[in-house]
């Protein structure tokens, strides 16, 4: 009852209120307008050029992401093998082991030497600072 006193209340304003020739027209040309304006900004690439560019990043980087997981996929899966034997008997295991101790000792010569050599130099730099230092002083 309240609602239908309402309703004609509302009914005989609206017979009152005067719309102005043309008011439709002109507010459906400006939401036409405002809906241009939002499509046209919410598309951020503009140039051709700059979607080609797009599409080739965006295909690079599905490449990296597939050869990624192939890569993990691969190397987490040869972690069930287990390990071979490379040597038939002891005593080419103990040869093998021999040459890679020699190989590690004469990297280990060729780095003491490298050291030795710095410390001439850091010795020899030093005396010389302080000889310049001394003749300064005096």
């Amino acid at each position: 009852m309240k609602q239908d006193k309402l309703k004609n209340l509302i009914d005989s304003e609206n017979g009152r209120i005067e719309i102005p020739e043309g008011f439709e027209d002109r507010l459906s040309d400006k939401i036409d307008k405002l809906a241009a304006e939002e499509a046209k900004a919410s598309s951020t690439v503009k140039h051709p050029a700059v979607r080609i560019a797009l599409r080739w990043m965006s295909l690079a980087a599905a490449v990296i992401i597939i050869a990624g997981s192939a890569t993990w996929l691969i190397r987490h899966s040869t972690h069930d093998v287990e390990p071979k034997d490379t040597c038939a008997n002891t005593e080419e295991a103990y040869v093998e082991t021999q040459k890679a101790l020699d190989m590690i000792a004469q990297s280990f010569g060729k780095g003491m030497e490298k050291v030795d050599e710095s410390a001439d130099i850091i010795t020899d730099s030093r005396k010389k600072v302080e000889t310049e230092l001394k003749i300064r002083l005096k």
